[in-house]
């Protein structure tokens, strides 16, 4: 048996010898094709994982298939969701040229919109948004969609009337299961300008008018309040925390106002004048400890979620600031 081996690795010619295939025809691995990358760039976008959707966006652009076209608004929008839009919209407009066609057309229009808008260019995004031609003679989930996000701009771009009515109609008869994204982003907008106009809301010094004042803008964040509750129950992240965010910072900005109202000039005593001092600064701590709970909400949601982002930085910060503010015995 020794000889047989030796001769065999000293032979002049090669044995000719079958051997079995390591890995299955079945198991084998198939290069995905450049429609499949696109696929697996959108599946990871759904998850927030835009620095894996655009590796695999640019790995599909790369094969100059006609995948790429597709691929270029797919590593778009992973920038736009990423709070890039100033990235992607170079992009969008590259897949334009490149001839996008159908319903991605329609969908590169509306990401576009989206875009603009984000970076305050209400113009553009509103030009945008109405080549899509009349909402209300799309289906009836594509038109609510269409009112809740021009009536959301209308009041982010200062049209706050315009943007009031838009909204009402929109979110009029809407179910907890339609479109919640765009609702919840429309509530945490609505919730936003109430509580703006809450703070512009001026505290004067004598005590009838300052109640009256107190009262108006009690009733403002209360409609905010609402809007916030009804935010939430959607269960979209990225809005709830917004809504609390500016809920725990209007609390905060009336018992900073509240503060800083001068100590009414009919009381004359050190007495009676210590004695409001120490009412207003109860009420002040109360508003302070009602900020910063709605502040900590936000961070405790974020936490459970995993979430992270410039929102949940905000809520870090407030709610530090607010709790500076606190006496240490009224702390949550």
């Amino acid at each position: 048996m020794i000889a047989f081996f030796s001769w065999l690795a000293f032979a002049d010619e090669p044995v000719a010898v079958e051997l079995p295939a390591l890995v299955p025809e079945e198991a084998r691995i198939v290069p995905m094709s450049g429609s499949d990358l696109v696929d697996e760039a959108w599946r990871r976008i759904d998850l927030r994982d835009y620095e894996g959707a655009r590796i695999v966006a640019e790995q599909a652009r790369s094969r100059g298939d006609e995948a790429k076209v597709r691929a270029t608004v797919a590593l778009g929008a992973a920038w736009e969701l990423d709070g890039e839009p100033s990235k992607a919209l170079p992009l969008y407009g590259e897949a334009r040229v490149a001839g996008v066609e159908g319903d991605l057309a329609e969908h590169v229009t509306f990401r576009v919109a989206e875009c603009h808008a984000a970076l305050g260019q209400f113009a553009e995004a509103f030009t945008e948004l109405e080549k899509l031609g009349d909402p209300d003679a799309r289906p009836y989930l594509d038109a609510k969609k269409l009112h809740l996000l021009r009536g959301t701009w209308l009041l982010e771009s200062g049209e706050r009337e315009a943007g009031q009515a838009e909204l009402a109609g929109a979110l009029d008869g809407i179910g907890s299961d339609e479109v919640t994204w765009y609702q919840a982003r429309a509530r945490a907008a609505v919730a936003t300008d109430l509580c703006e106009q809450a703070n512009a809301v001026p505290f004067p010094e004598k005590d009838k008018k300052l109640v009256k004042a107190l009262k108006a803008r009690t009733a403002l964040i209360l409609a905010a309040e609402a809007q916030v509750v009804a935010a939430l129950g959607l269960k979209e992240p990225e809005w709830g925390l917004q809504g609390l965010l500016v809920l725990g910072l209007a609390y905060e900005h009336v018992a900073d106002d509240l503060l800083a109202v001068p100590v009414p000039k009919k009381l004359k005593t050190d007495e009676q004048r210590a004695m409001y001092a120490e009412g207003v600064k109860a009420k002040v701590d109360a508003l302070y400890v009602k900020s910063s709970r709605y502040l900590g909400e936000g961070l405790d949601a974020a936490t459970r979620l995993s979430w992270t982002g410039p929102r949940v930085a905000k809520l870090q910060e407030a709610h530090a600031a607010v709790l500076a503010k606190v006496a240490p015995t009224r702390a949550p």
